[in-house]
């Protein structure tokens, strides 16, 4: 595999694919501190709120989602961020519900500085690492972060002991089982190598919440729209060697507004690159 973005990885790294479910994998695994490397200030998505166009197509998205979450948690409740980056996410949500106490976990440390800059509540460090008591939590999100870890099961097992009994995880993931992926192959910008480790699609994500636990209340259909931007850029940068700047085009973000059509339909026909899951811990535990 090659990082069209940044140009990073390790020599000789490659994805499986599990013939039994279909859940695809680097291997060899990268350890934690390796993957860390991967992750340098210019990283694109700690600079979102830095480009006008990307943040307004953000925050659109990020007001969708404050509406989905008021209907699972209600008008109080407490709110974790899991892998925040920023805290772009929790500054959107407490514009839209100021009654909720919103904080982040984020481990890059530019990231951090910037959302404390921002008067926004991010701890530093990993889900395992950070001090919170057991049973606090109403609502964890893992937004696009699940495929950037190495061990999702520890996270995952982290999870249940942070949430209260009846609490919600809500995930949300690229997703395998889309039209993309098969058109653009190896270029595809959800592979996001050497930074995501895992690739789900709803059946194994699905099995694997269940697994730990979990009931899963719902599934949907995601509007992803950065990811036919990203499989054209990628593309682009092998076939005729375009140069990208802090792992962006110029025209990433007005592509990425015009892929819109293609994702609506994307989604109407379920075969969206993005996908979300609702799941529950048990009300008695």
């Amino acid at each position: 595999m090659r990082d069209f973005e940044y140009g990073l990885g390790a020599p000789g790294t490659h994805l499986t694919c599990c013939l039994d479910c279909n859940l695809i994998r680097q291997d060899p695994m990268p350890s934690r501190e390796e993957l860390a490397t991967f992750y340098q200030d210019e990283y694109a998505n700690i600079r979102n709120e830095e480009h006008p166009l990307m943040r307004i197509l953000v925050e659109l998205y990020y007001r969708r989602l404050a509406s989905f979450f008021r209907n699972m948690v209600g008008e109080k409740g407490e709110i974790l961020d899991v892998g925040c980056s920023t805290g772009h996410l929790i500054g959107q949500l407490a514009r839209f519900e100021p009654n909720w106490t919103l904080r982040g976990v984020e481990p890059h440390p530019k990231a951090v500085e910037i959302a404390r800059s921002k008067g926004r509540e991010v701890l530093e460090g990993t889900l395992q690492s950070i001090d919170l008591p057991p049973e606090s939590q109403d609502l964890i999100i893992l937004s696009h972060v699940i495929e950037h870890l190495t061990d999702p099961v520890e996270v995952l097992q982290r999870i249940r002991e942070l949430l209260r009994p009846g609490g919600q995880l809500y995930v949300e993931t690229p997703n395998t089982a889309c039209v993309d992926l098969r058109l653009f192959g190896r270029y595809w910008g959800g592979h996001h190598y050497p930074r995501h480790t895992y690739l789900f699609s709803r059946d194994n994500l699905a099995r694997l919440l269940t697994r730990e636990g979990f009931k899963v209340v719902q599934t949907l259909s995601t509007l992803h729209i950065f990811g036919w931007a990203l499989s054209v850029q990628n593309l682009l940068v092998d076939r005729i060697g375009l140069q990208v700047h802090n792992g962006r085009a110029p025209f990433y973000a007005p592509l990425a507004l015009l892929s819109l059509p293609l994702v609506l339909l994307q989604k109407g026909l379920g075969q969206a690159a993005g996908m979300g899951i609702v799941a529950q811990k048990d009300k008695t535990k």
